[in-house]
C-alpha cells in the first residue's frame, strides 16, 4: 500500500514526512535534497519509484510522439507557414547563461478559469489556480521540472528577445506588481527597450499575460544555477522555478514541457 511505498522512498533519501488524503487522492509530502532536482517533479519521483519497485514508468506524453500541430516541423512545414505569415520572433540567445530556450507562438488563446480537472491538481500541489495559461505552466512544472513561461506576444516591443545580464540597479516591475532593483549580473530578458523577464524568478508585468491577451509566446528554458542561486539570495526572492533552477535543470525537459503545455493550451 501506499504506507509501504512512503517507507521505501524515505529508505532511497526521499524522505516522506507526511502525507494526506485530498479529493480520494493520497498527496505524499517529500523532502527533497540539494543534489536530486530530479525529485522536484512528479515524473522524476515516478521514475525513483519505478526503480526502488522494479517496474516499468509509462510516459504519457513522449518527446518523440508530439501533439498534431507541426511538431518536429519539416521544411515543408516551415515554408507553408511563412506563407501564412508567420509571428515573427527575434531570440537573441546567450548561452553561456542560459545554455537552451525552447519557444513556441500561439495564436487565438482565451484566458478563462482552467477546467476543474486542473484547478484540481494546482490545489493539490498547494497552490491558488489563476487562469489556464498560468495554471498550465504551474502543472507542467511539477509534472516533469520545466520551467515555463508565457508572454503577451503582441506587447513584446519590436518582437525582439535578448538574453542578457543586469548591468546592476536597474527598476523590473513583476508580474504581481511588485518592484525590485536588479543586482548586477542577473538574468534577464529584454524586447527591443526595457526588461521583461527576470529569469528564473519573475516574469515582467509589461509582458504578463492579462483576459485581453490573443498571442502568446510560451517558452521553457534552462538556466546558470550559481547566478540563478546569487539573484534569489540577493533579492530574498524564492519561487518555484527558481527553487528548481538553482538544483540544475534537465536540458531533455524543455521540448517536453512546451509541447505538453501546448497540447493542453
Amino acid at each position: 500500500g501506499f504506507k509501504d511505498l512512503a517507507w521505501k522512498l524515505s529508505a532511497a533519501g526521499l524522505t516522506v514526512e507526511s502525507w494526506s488524503e485530498k479529493d480520494g487522492d493520497i498527496i505524499f509530502d517529500p523532502e527533497v535534497t540539494p543534489n536530486r532536482s530530479d525529485w522536484l517533479s512528479v515524473y522524476g519521483i515516478a521514475r525513483e519509484i519505478a526503480a526502488i519497485t522494479n517496474s516499468k514508468l509509462k510516459q504519457q506524453n513522449k518527446a518523440k510522439s508530439p501533439p498534431s500541430g507541426g511538431i518536429p516541423l519539416t521544411a515543408g512545414d516551415l515554408s507553408r507557414m511563412r506563407a501564412k505569415n508567420l509571428l515573427p520572433i527575434n531570440i537573441i540567445p546567450n548561452y553561456k547563461i542560459v545554455p537552451r530556450i525552447t519557444s513556441v507562438i500561439i495564436r487565438n488563446v482565451t484566458v478563462k478559469p482552467s477546467p476543474p480537472w486542473l484547478q484540481k491538481r494546482i490545489i493539490q500541489i498547494g497552490l491558488r489556480p489563476i487562469n489556464n495559461l498560468v495554471d498550465i505552466t504551474n502543472y507542467v512544472l511539477w509534472l516533469y521540472g520545466g520551467l515555463l513561461h508565457v508572454f503577451d506576444y503582441d506587447q513584446i516591443h519590436g518582437h525582439v528577445m535578448t538574453v542578457t545580464q543586469a548591468k546592476g540597479g536597474e527598476a523590473f516591475r513583476s508580474l504581481d506588481g511588485l518592484d525590485y532593483k536588479l543586482p548586477k549580473d542577473s538574468i534577464v530578458i529584454k524586447d527591443s527597450d526595457r526588461i521583461i523577464d527576470l529569469l528564473p524568478l519573475k516574469g515582467g508585468e509589461n509582458t504578463a499575460s492579462t483576459s485581453q491577451t490573443k498571442n502568446v509566446l510560451l517558452h521553457s528554458v534552462v538556466v546558470d544555477p550559481v547566478l540563478t542561486r546569487r539573484t534569489s539570495q540577493t533579492l530574498g526572492l524564492r519561487s518555484d522555478s527558481s527553487s528548481v533552477a538553482e538544483r540544475g535543470l534537465d536540458p531533455n525537459a524543455t521540448p517536453l514541457a512546451v509541447q505538453t503545455a501546448l497540447k493542453l493550451i
